[in-house]
């Protein structure tokens, strides 16, 4: 279809719709749905921030559950159906499918490289979850029940974030309110707005519709009896606005308030830093030929079971369990044939380079300092000096992972130290 994209992700391919502005390139918006899919409000809204300069993208988030799916609003049935795929959605394969989306859209020709997400109910759960795991330039979630139960991932929020609450929204109670906007004021300088109290059952006519009714509020509302009210207009002006101008002072600095251009300067001027670290570089020389020795060590250690890195995913804690006590220690993740490439200067040398490690220990590491993820797996090269013989040089991982200044991974270092020795000397004795 014109209006639509194949996103690519490791777990299969899904559909995205698409609109585009009339000039490019320009910043995307990444628009995530409700429980109705993406059906023709969510197309709509795409429409109106394509209008606005942005490319609007909107991801099928319910493609593993019904592809496709369009669901009405006015349609009772379709509600319940809507609530069954909401209570069986994988909101951790979802915050991938928002992170390949995201990924894909800032690899378009006609994009910036600037990416927001924009998320209503389960969607702005959504947009709360993949903004405090993945990289994004900013975020807006509108009334995302179940917010309250993410909150321990605040600390992975980096972007400006713009979060709406109900006063007396049914499915976000106030002790949840109060406990998100405490931790969200511990995070990062803070602003808030406040407007008089709304609850859903104001747009809805009959109970069915109130129960989940505010999961449309920012775009106008049907009922099943045909009664309309735009509850932006009558409630949230003040937060539409809001929305349009936090997305524009982000990327082309139009925000009329002081708190906007304090995030335009935070968005736009990088920090950057630098640390002088000693590493220990090591080098294991055998006696063995290079092709005995590449022959023991893709012999010992094995290639990755990408099964477990599945079961990490999603949360398969016995899987995990399992490998861990009955798994191999390390793993190669891949190898790359560096010697091969030497071709061009006139002659191919023996020398590869590996990726090893094991994703249960680097998720040891990386729970307590993300930037570990630099090393992790570990790499080592394997190359064929003059004599013909194989040589193992790499450096000694308890050396850099000591900047971090964390003896909770320094001693996962440690234990990398001897393990990767171990299966190293192993191949080349």
């Amino acid at each position: 279809m014109k209006n639509q994209i194949v996103i690519e992700s490791p777990d299969g391919a899904f559909h995205a719709y698409i609109s585009r502005p009339a000039k490019l390139p320009a910043p995307t918006v990444v628009v995530l749905q409700e429980l109705f899919g993406v059906n023709a409000d969510i197309r709509a809204t795409c429409e109106e921030l394509a209008a606005q300069g942005f490319i609007a993208i909107a991801p099928d988030l319910f493609w593993r559950q019904d592809p496709g799916v369009d669901l009405d609003v006015t349609s009772e049935a379709d509600w319940q159906h809507g609530l069954r795929l909401y209570t069986a959605f994988d909101r951790d394969a979802g915050a991938r499918d928002v992170m390949e989306t995201a990924r894909t859209t800032v690899e378009l020709r006609e994009s910036t490289g600037k990416v927001a997400l924009l998320g209503y109910c389960l969607g702005a759960l959504m947009a709360f979850i993949t903004a405090a795991r993945y990289e994004v330039d900013a975020a807006v979630a509108y009334h995302g029940a179940d917010t309250e139960k993410y909150l321990g991932e605040v600390g992975g929020l980096e972007a400006p974030l713009l979060m709406h609450l109900g006063e007396e929204d049914e499915f976000i109670s106030k002790a949840a309110q109060a406990e998100i906007r405490r931790k969200l004021r511990s995070k990062r300088p803070w602003q808030e707005k406040r407007t008089r109290p709304f609850t859903a059952i104001q747009v809805s006519i009959t109970p069915s519709l109130g129960i989940m009714g505010r999961t449309t509020m920012p775009r106008q509302q049907r009922s099943p009896t045909g009664g309309r009210a735009n509850f932006c207009t009558n409630n949230c002006s003040d937060l539409r606005r809001s929305r349009r101008f936090r997305l524009m002072a982000i990327w082309s600095g139009t925000g009329k308030e002081p708190w906007e251009r304090d995030m335009t300067r935070a968005t736009t001027q990088a920090s950057i830093t630098s640390q002088t670290i000693t590493v220990e570089h090591i080098r294991i020389s055998s006696e063995l030929s290079f092709a005995e020795v590449r022959r023991k060590i893709e012999g010992t250690v094995p290639k990755l079971d990408t099964g477990i890195a599945e079961a990490l995913r999603s949360g398969d804690q016995k899987r995990a369990k399992d490998y861990e006590e009955n798994g191999p220690k390390l793993s190669i993740f891949g190898e790359r044939d560096h010697g091969a490439l030497l071709q061009i200067v006139g002659g191919r040398r023996n020398a590869l380079q590996y990726d090893i490690g094991n994703p249960l220990t680097a998720s040891k590491m990386t729970r307590y300092q993300l930037p570990a993820a630099l090393y992790a797996p570990l790499r080592v090269v394997l190359f064929e000096n003059e004599q013909g013989r194989g040589v193992f040089e790499y450096d000694k991982p308890s050396s850099f992972f000591g900047q971090y200044g964390d003896e909770r991974v320094t001693e996962v270092g440690r234990y990398l130290d001897a393990t990767l020795e171990a299966v190293l000397r192993n191949a080349a004795e």
